[in-house]
């Protein structure tokens, strides 16, 4: 039986999959809703309308990539994720989240002289996100603070901000209002 005790079992045929011909009024407005058509049973079940099982094959392409409409509360907050260039099927497919694919050198590409395995930058396993280039690079802490504060760039944990291959000379502007003076042309590591 359904909620208000009524048990769907006794209709019969086409009558079954038109759940607005009795629900018109509870159907959300949302895009997926608009997308999927009347038949409520794609997704849900009325011996139990949650959890439904969802189908993003039913949705129009465009909709399809707009993975932010339904699951804007999930996007982790990390550098990469917030990247504007980046979409959720670059990595992530709707058959199975995880594990995801990562093309490392799109984002991230070592040159020939950064030979390295994953767990050199990333230490914790669980958690591929969170990197630290301290694995090679011996620099002090108190050093790298100094000399990245006296060109005005106050975020320095986050190395492949701005050295996009790893290299020291390599760099590129972040995007937090750093300030590029050229007065070091870039060069502000002695410690390599």
């Amino acid at each position: 039986p359904g909620a208000e005790g009524f048990s769907h079992r006794l209709l019969a045929g086409e009558i079954s999959e038109r759940c607005q011909s009795c629900h018109r009024h509870r159907r959300p407005v949302d895009a997926v809703h608009q997308q999927v058509g009347e038949n409520c049973g794609t997704c849900h079940q009325t011996s139990g309308w949650t959890p439904a099982t969802f189908d993003h094959r039913l949705l129009d392409a465009a909709v399809a990539d707009a993975c932010a409409d339904c699951h804007d509360t999930n996007r982790p907050d990390n550098d990469l994720h917030r990247q504007s260039a980046i979409a959720c099927r670059d990595c992530h497919t709707t058959d199975a989240w995880k594990p995801a694919t990562f093309d490392h050198d799109r984002w991230f590409r070592f040159d020939r002289h950064h030979p390295a395995d994953c767990a050199t930058c990333h230490p914790n396993s669980s958690a591929f996100s969170d990197y630290s280039c301290y694995g090679c690079h011996e620099h002090s802490r108190s050093r790298i603070a100094g000399e990245h504060l006296e060109e005005g760039i106050r975020n320095f944990e986050n190395c492949a901000e701005c050295h996009r291959s790893g290299d020291e000379h390599d760099i590129q502007r972040g995007r937090r209002g750093e300030r590029d003076t050229g007065r070091r042309s870039g060069e502000h590591h002695d410690d390599d």
